[in-house]
């Protein structure tokens, strides 16, 4: 949303902003493909890891969510691939 909101007219987030950055959707996956590719091999496959546990195949082959508590995690210090992967994707606010 950040593109969105670097498009505004003043303080005012117009509908040609927001289509701009390809509205909610695609702001949030091009956001999430730009972290993703700035990460390491070892950050990128603790991600990967990470985001193939947060979701589960039903017997009909739908894709759903699954709850992770952060707590189960393996974060091993803040230098671990797994700790820096999710301290990129944290948002970040910028004041208006």
């Amino acid at each position: 949303m950040s593109r969105a909101w670097q498009r505004r007219e003043g303080d005012t987030l117009t509908i040609a902003a927001y289509k701009s950055a390809d509205g909610l959707t695609g702001s949030i996956a091009s956001h999430a493909e730009e972290v993703y590719q700035r990460l390491s091999s070892g950050q990128r496959s603790a991600a990967q890891a990470l985001l193939c546990a947060m979701a589960a195949v039903t017997e009909d082959q739908r894709v759903i969510r699954r709850s992770i508590d952060l707590h189960t995690l393996d974060l091993s210090g803040p230098d671990s691939d797994l700790s820096t992967a999710l301290e990129a994707w944290r948002p970040r606010h910028t004041p208006p």
